[in-house]
């Protein structure tokens, strides 16, 4: 045989046999099939992560559903005892909203923030809210801010 057809030269100018080459060769084929193999269990894994992302995402999407429920709810809540009437809820609508949180807050496990409030409250929290009357009571509330905002008004008037 031919000493040209059995040896090869690689590029450090070295004579390569083809049993070499054979070696190098099947060696080459393992790794890629390992590589292969590591790469479909990856790929298996990252799809069931994507699976559980998925569902973690759809479970924070009805979260935030139930948070905008609570607030619109308030928001509801505060138009509704007011009388729909735009100037007084203009005029009230903070306070009575602010008092209404409060109150969430301190008697009915709302937490610190809407956000912070656990799910299982939720149903309680919204019956809290649609039953709301502020504790001074609607007109005692509406005097007292009215008060502070005419204190507040004659103290600017008078320089304070």
């Amino acid at each position: 045989m031919n000493t040209e057809m059995v040896n090869y030269i690689n590029e450090d100018n070295d004579l390569i046999s083809v049993e070499t080459m054979q070696q190098m060769l099947g060696q080459t084929i393992s790794v890629v099939k390992n590589n292969s193999e590591s790469t479909a269990v990856i790929l298996k894994r990252l799809e069931i992560n994507e699976s559980i992302i998925g569902g973690l995402v759809s479970k924070m999407n009805n979260h935030n559903d139930d948070i905008v429920s609570i607030k619109d709810r308030m928001t509801e809540r505060i138009a509704e005892i007011l009388h729909f009437d735009s100037d007084e809820i203009a005029k009230y609508y903070q306070t009575f909203i602010q008092r209404c949180y409060k109150s969430l807050k301190n008697d009915n496990h709302m937490g610190a923030s809407y956000r912070r409030t656990k799910k299982k409250y939720y149903q309680t929290i919204i019956d809290s809210v649609e039953a709301w009357i502020p504790k001074e009571g609607i007109q005692n509330l509406k005097d007292i801010i009215d008060k502070r905002a005419n204190s507040k008004k004659n103290a600017k008037k008078n320089g304070y």
